[in-house]
């Protein structure tokens, strides 16, 4: 992470800090004050009131390019309501081609098309949709294309990170400011500004954050609810930041430097043991089969009977529709994994159309189509749903096959005929869209990475039914979906109500593409794409622990975010992980790299993801007042307030799609991994372990603080084994151990 020497920074020469007051105007009154690098120690007056501004603006010895900022603004005489303090960076040579980054919020300034859309949104023809056109969103907080007033202006808990980064192409440089998400007046935040004419741009850090307008649901224009702060004589409050300056010569240099930054000034979060992976699994099984079997149609439901609407019942992939059949048929008990089997069945039989596609939602046994606004249509088809179908079917047969259990033809079949509709759409089109006809076969949506899971999927078709032309198409889309969208910085489209926002579960979809194509392939030509990905996909993470209030429902429930995963840019906020996957990508790739931060990524998201279950003992009350079922988990983890600043650390009533994501991080994330030959050792899972070693073996001691007994998955291999990819599945079999809550068990490891 080296840079150029910049200790006559460039973008430090044009540094002040205001005192803004607000009164009804925005902004009614303020002061400003020039400072510059070094320690600046300065006094001001606004409405009567006296400040002494201190600042520290210092270059970290032992990094190039990094300087640590503090600022204290003091108040000592006088008052002043309804008011923020703020510092501020005015940049030249500004350009509507820098590459603006707020994680999880923004990406590439978000500078796309605009459609005002009520939600759930859907394009149609007047909106001029087709296979070339350009990308569209819903009215997101975005930089203008056009000339005029272009801002962004954000809250800290609106992004996973409290950041800007900036790429600057035509400079060859990259700019990030850190800070910290709160202070002693309240939770901060950033705005970027351009020039109306786009020649000059103003990055800020402000505490509290008052904003003009503020983000709700696919609306950016709603006027602000936010206050100032009431400063009385004697108060004080702090700026803590860090700014960065280096040399970037593409996005993936801002995302390394992002990557190795974020947490300079949360430090590292603690993981704390309270729920099994095992024990959340048999809660959610159990919920399952009570309460989302459709004895009808035979298959898992998305939701259970209870809640109501075309949703609900069966939908394709994306929320777990065939996903969820995977968790049980590996880890299930024989009922489970009986209806596991019923559900593949059912899709191959009953929701499979003649082309080859699955249709994507049915609802009291009746079709129906994707369009939000004509769901009749059944024929209109989300890409994103039959691609996850593909890579999921696969991996049914393959733990089938491992098992020596005889796979059905009619899942082969079914396999067969999905794969060969996706090529036949490759072919015609040169991508897979966002939205297709599925009888028609024809892209009614083009453009985004909607499908970015597909390639996946058709490796592992071809790793099955040896039809070269599956991983044919597979690199060639691999490479598209690299060229056209992972190297520009924005993957989008894979939600369906989102238009065509950026979005995490793209680019963890595409994630897992690259390493299942390296995986299948063996071609290490993926794995610095997989990285570049990867770290693309860390800016959607949560790095710290928000600061809930002592009165919502998550501050009480003691509940730490650093791990949990945003949505996309528009459905503003983080959830419990990753929709709908486990994460797994993450740690196959860190067997191929040796690079620890995917570790620590995996670790993060597998490990708190079970905090977020409802449960008999700890149920999760609802900002309805109802409380949430045991086994129900809500995809909510409002850090932000566009639902509300009284619904942040709150829950709506509702059991989701996380729920299929905690099940396969049980079947696809050890809880204990174990290197034999160096006596390393990972914890995943809620216990505490220790590698002792018994001469020639090791004895691991597993100890259980929770109040649920644990059945915890122990993968063991040397070192060596680390270049061999593990492929899907791969704890299928997985040697187990029993520990009991409270208890300690000892068990022991042949060394190797």
């Amino acid at each position: 992470m080296a840079g150029s020497n910049r200790k006559n920074s460039h973008l430090l020469r044009d540094m002040s800090l205001r005192i803004t007051s607000f009164d009804g105007v925005y902004p009614a009154e303020y002061t400003e004050i020039k400072i510059q690098q070094g320690n600046v120690k300065q006094v001001t007056e606004l409405k009567g009131s006296i400040w002494e501004v201190s600042s520290s603006i210092l270059p970290l010895e032992d990094r190039d390019g990094v300087y640590e900022g503090r600022v204290l603004f003091h108040i000592v005489s006088g008052n002043l309501s309804n008011a923020n303090v703020a510092l501020r960076i005015n940049i030249e040579n500004w350009s509507v081609n820098n590459y603006v980054l707020m994680p999880a919020a923004v990406y590439n300034g978000n500078r796309f098309r605009v459609v005002k859309k009520k939600y759930p949104p859907m394009l149609h023809e007047e909106d001029g949709i087709g296979v070339d056109m350009p990308i569209t969103i819903t009215d997101v907080p975005h930089l203008e294309k056009g000339e005029g007033p272009s801002c962004i202006h954000l809250r800290s808990g609106d992004m996973a990170t409290p950041c800007i980064g900036i790429h600057m192409p035509e400079q060859g440089m990259g700019f990030q400011l850190l800070a910290d998400h709160n202070t002693s007046v309240g939770y901060t935040g950033f705005m970027l500004a351009e020039s109306d004419d786009r020649r000059t741009a103003c990055v800020q850090l402000e505490a509290p954050a008052v904003r003009k307008t503020m983000y709700q649901m696919c609306r950016s224009d709603v006027p602000s609810d936010d206050k100032g702060y009431d400063f009385a004589e004697g108060d004080r409050v702090v700026l803590q930041f860090r700014i960065y300056e280096f040399d970037c010569p593409n996005i993936a240099t801002l995302y390394d430097w992002y990557c190795n930054t974020r947490r300079d000034l949360s430090g590292e979060s603690q993981l704390v043991n309270m729920l099994p992976f095992s024990a959340a699994f048999r809660i959610i099984e159990d919920k399952y089969m009570k309460t989302q079997w459709n004895e009808n149609q035979a298959y898992f439901r998305v939701a259970p009977k209870s809640i109501k609407g075309k949703y609900s019942d069966w939908q394709a992939g994306w929320v777990g529709g065939g996903m969820n059949s995977l968790a049980f048929l590996m880890d299930g008990m024989p009922p489970a994994q009986k209806r596991a089997k019923e559900t593949m069945n059912t899709i191959f039989e009953k929701l499979q159309a003649p082309t080859g596609y699955i249709y994507p939602i049915m609802y009291k046994g009746k079709l129906l189509g994707d369009d939000f606004d004509y769901t009749r249509n059944k024929n209109v088809l989300l890409i994103r749903k039959n691609a996850d179908i593909l890579i999921f079917a696969a991996r049914h047969i393959i733990l089938l096959q491992k098992r020596g259990e005889q796979v059905p033809e009619l899942w082969m079949k079914g396999l067969e005929k999905l794969a060969d509709a996706l090529v036949r759409l490759w072919n015609k089109y040169g991508q897979f869209g966002q939205f297709i006809d599925l009888d028609k076969e024809e892209i009614i949506v083009g453009g985004t990475a909607s499908g970015g899971i597909a390639p996946g999927g058709l490796a592992l078709a071809y790793k099955l039914l040896g039809k070269r032309e599956y991983l044919d198409v597979a690199v060639a889309a691999g490479k598209y979906y690299y060229e056209n969208y992972v190297s520009k910085g924005i993957m989008n489209g894979g939600p369906g109500e989102i238009l065509q926002c950026p979005d995490s579960e793209s680019a963890f979809g595409l994630l897992e593409s690259y390493v299942t194509l390296y995986e299948v392939t063996g071609n290490t030509e993926w794995l610095p794409i997989a990285e570049e990905c990867a770290k693309q996909c860390a800016s959607w993470c949560v790095s710290y622990d928000f600061s809930f209030s002592e009165e919502s429902v998550f501050g009480k429930l003691g509940i730490r975010t650093t791990g949990s995963v945003y949505a996309n840019v528009q459905n503003k906020h983080s959830a419990p992980g990753i929709c709908t996957l486990s994460g797994v990508s993450l740690l196959k790739l860190y067997r191929a790299t040796g690079n620890k931060f995917y570790l620590q990524l995996c670790q993060e998201i597998a490990h708190n993801i079970t905090q977020y279950l409802s449960r008999g003992d700890r149920p999760i009350k609802s900002w309805d007042g109802r409380y949430l079922q045991a086994g129900w988990m809500c995809e909510r983890v409002n850090m932000s307030d566009w639902e509300g600043k009284k619904n942040i650390g709150g829950v709506f009533y509702g059991s989701c799609w996380c729920e299929v994501s905690t099940l396969l991080t049980y079947n696809e994330i050890p809880g204990v991994w174990v290197l034999a030959d160096t006596g390393e050792i990972v914890v995943f899972d809620h216990v505490e372990a220790k590698l002792l070693d018994g001469g020639d073996k090791w004895l691991l001691t597993l100890h259980n603080p929770t109040d649920f007994d644990a059945v915890v998955k122990i993968y063991v291999e040397t070192s060596g084994s680390l270049q061999k990819p593990w492929g899907e599945c791969a704890l299928a079999g997985c040697r187990t151990v029993e520990v009991a809550k409270g208890g300690t068990t000892t068990a022991e490891i042949k060394k190797q």
